[in-house]
């Protein structure tokens, strides 16, 4: 994926590319994919409700322009083994730690494997502008305790010319020359 990545990356007019196990608005109408838990807090009583999970790569962040209540997004060559990094929901930092200043620092333990909180991000309609705020965990795709199936890329680009799509395939088959790409 971190191949695919790049050569997405120098496609012409790419700002950003990111990839995941689910994208923004990618499961709009109240359906939801793919992963949910009660993470482990240290020290602290578990949530009552599971929290969604969403493996990304480091750039999400910056492609979806989430703003950041407290800490940053983890980098590529941070996230390379527990405990690794992780950024959660301000709601989630709300009602576990009584604020986003409280979460950061934090461990917590999910699918036995360790994570400590280095960024709060703002709350967000994952799911769609019709949904509410749900609590989220995000951790680096490269942290997943299974192999996924698929993944989504998104690239972030100011082209939207009749081209654009063969070139981000052409880009697709670079890295990846026998990969199915819709």
């Amino acid at each position: 994926m971190e191949a695919i990545r790049e050569s997405l990356a120098q496609s012409r007019g790419a700002r950003g590319v990111t990839f995941g196990l689910t994208m923004p608005l990618e499961w709009v109408g109240g359906g939801q994919c793919c992963w949910s838990t009660r993470p482990n807090f240290a020290g602290k009583e578990r949530p009552t409700r599971s929290s969604v999970t969403h493996p990304v790569s480091d750039e999400f962040f910056d492609v979806f322009a989430i703003r950041f209540a407290a800490g940053a997004a983890w980098t590529r060559w941070t996230a390379t083994g527990a405990p690794y990094p992780a950024v959660i929901s301000e709601q989630l930092a709300n009602q576990v730690f009584g604020g986003a200043n409280g979460a950061l620092g934090a461990t917590f333990v999910m699918d036995q494997t360790d994570f400590r909180i280095v960024g709060v991000a703002g709350n967000t309609r994952h799911y769609g502008v019709d949904q509410p705020y749900a609590t989220a965990v995000y951790i680096p795709a490269t942290a997943m305790p299974f192999a996924p199936d698929n993944v989504t890329m998104a690239v972030l680009t100011d082209r939207t010319d009749d081209a654009l799509a063969a070139d981000l395939r052409t880009a697709i088959w670079r890295a990846e020359p026998m990969l199915p790409v819709p």
